[in-house]
């Protein structure tokens, strides 16, 4: 239900992308027209960084299998996805994954770009999660993005032996 396509040409042909959801993951907007349940993500780095623009596009992808399929203390499913989206008032959305040094240390002042309006995103340390760490993180999203009016988060462990924020949503512009 899900297909992402990454640096895909301005002449792919949209009609052709098949799933409920449509993830185009760009290094720059390219003017597409996307149909319902269709988005864009644009890269936040240097456009001519293809290295720093692949790397980001796969962590991107990732997020998408560790968001649908890893098991956490705090999950979301595909229907809480499906909320968030239905919240977008725009087809272009933001990704950005933080990564910190601690686990008990919530990185939101790594955080460089506009405020979200909405976000479905997770946490991903491994086993050293914990609800209170969970807890933190929701208050600090909260108080972070003053124009929010939807968040689903989770928190996901997974094999990674870095911990990290990872944030997909609809950025106040």
């Amino acid at each position: 239900d899900i297909h992402v396509v990454i640096g895909a040409p301005k002449q792919f042909c949209v009609a052709e992308a098949v799933g409920n959801n449509v993830f185009f993951i760009d290094i720059r907007s390219k003017g597409r027209q996307l149909k319902e349940n269709q988005y864009q993500v644009i890269y936040d780095g240097v456009e001519d960084d293809q290295t720093g623009f692949y790397q980001w596009a796969c962590e991107c992808a990732d997020f998408f299998k560790i968001m649908q399929f890893n098991f956490g203390m705090v999950c979301v499913d595909y229907a809480e996805f499906l909320t968030a989206l239905s919240f977008c008032k725009s087809t272009t959305l933001r990704f950005e994954k933080l990564t910190y040094d601690h686990h008990a240390i919530v990185p939101y002042d790594k955080h460089s770009g506009p405020p979200y309006r909405v976000i479905y995103g997770c946490l991903d340390g491994g086993l050293d999660l914990s609800l209170g760490h969970y807890s933190e993180f929701s208050e600090v999203l909260e108080a972070s993005n003053p124009q929010l009016v939807m968040m689903k988060a989770a928190m996901k462990i997974t094999k990674s032996p870095v911990y990290a924020m990872m944030l997909l949503g609809e950025a106040v512009y």
